[in-house]
């Protein structure tokens, strides 16, 4: 099995994304956070 390293850069990114699909439809970007948190622990 592999460990997964996610860099302070990416999880910037994800919360941009997360921001940015918030805007586009409420709550999506809160989905989309939620996803990545229950496969990857952020």
């Amino acid at each position: 099995m592999y460990k997964l390293i996610i860099l302070p850069a990416a999880k910037v990114d994800i919360i941009e994304a997360a921001l940015w699909y918030n805007k586009q439809q409420s709550g999506l970007g809160i989905g989309f956070w939620q996803k990545l948190s229950i496969k990857f622990i952020l």
